[in-house]
């Protein structure tokens, strides 16, 4: 590329990050909280990253082979990476209702059956979830109060819960204009609505290539995620695009607590090796994530709130 394109494109990026600034902290006072408020029950902010479906091993190599340099770099600033144990069973509903509730005892898989009741949840259905929340939630408080929740089986009583199943139907969105002024600010950065295209785009035709080059070579039945492209996209570009876009936004507002999972790793890790290229891939995207929510949380908050916590599923 000559230099004198690299330096306009540089030139460029800067003003994109200059105008989306100015914009995030002129609707941020006007549609969220006061910039930087303290919570009133004096609690330190935090924001818990859950990249699911990735174990502690797995997330140590990705780090060591340069797959996730945001990462990296938080560690070299000190930072500590500690192993924690998410107990039995690994899934998904089990953890976040520990993690959020401090109760996952009657939580044994991902679907069950009761004999007692009959009740038959599969966890990705709103009503099921509801339900399991409510038994796990009894007489206790969510970690999520007055904070946000992004993409995630429980809600933890979160204030603003987007795309998260067990909130899913109840009109909360839009609760005192909060969810329609995020709407407004992401139709005001079009980059970000072209970049999500493009990328939708771009993971659409490598599946569609990588389809037609497994059949040429007779290798079509080992195909690791093409028989549900949409999906991947949804998870990995179109969700992960968007809760990103929420969490900065967040950080912006001064949330007290802010859940956001990633989802993408484990639909890919299913079908793919756990570290094999389309799972370094998506772990690469998901830790270009986590880089523009610390630049945020760096500029915004400045005592130390970055948590990731890494699950296995």
């Amino acid at each position: 590329m000559p230099r004198w394109l690299r330096q306009l494109a540089l030139a460029l990026a800067f003003w994109l990050a200059w105008v989306t600034g100015r914009k995030y902290d002129a609707l941020a006072r006007r549609m969220g909280r006061p910039e930087s408020a303290p919570d009133a029950s004096g609690r330190r902010r935090f924001v818990i990253i859950q990249i699911d479906g990735l174990a502690h091993e797995y997330l140590l190599r990705a780090i060591a082979g340069g797959h996730m340099p945001a990462l990296q770099r938080l560690l070299a600033q000190g930072h500590r990476l500690q192993r924690w144990r998410c107990g039995l069973p690994s899934c998904t509903p089990a953890v976040q209702a520990g993690l959020m509730y401090g109760d996952n005892w009657d939580i044994p898989a991902f679907r069950w059956y009761e004999k007692e009741t009959g009740f038959a949840p599969q966890c990705k259905s709103p009503s099921a979830v509801e339900r399991v929340k409510a038994r796990v939630a009894a007489d206790r408080r969510g970690i999520l109060v007055g904070g946000s929740s992004y993409t995630n089986m429980f809600d933890g009583d979160a204030r603003l819960a987007f795309f998260t199943i067990s909130a899913m139907g109840r009109q909360r969105f839009f609760e005192n204009l909060r969810g329609l002024g995020w709407v407004l600010l992401f139709a005001l950065i079009p980059w970000r609505i072209l970049r999500i295209v493009l990328l939708s785009v771009w993971e659409l035709a490598r599946d569609v290539a990588r389809t037609i080059w497994l059949w040429g070579r007779g290798g079509f039945r080992k195909r690791l995620r093409l028989d549900k492209p949409v999906l991947q996209v949804l998870a990995n570009v179109v969700f992960g695009e968007l809760q990103t876009f929420g969490v900065v936004l967040d950080v912006y507002r001064g949330m007290p607590a802010i859940y956001a999972s990633y989802y993408g790793y484990d639909e890919v890790a299913h079908g793919d090796d756990p570290l094999g290229g389309e799972a370094l891939r998506t772990l690469r995207r998901i830790d270009s994530h986590i880089h523009q929510i610390e630049a945020a949380r760096r500029k915004h908050w400045p005592e130390p709130s970055f948590t990731s916590a890494p699950t296995t599923a």
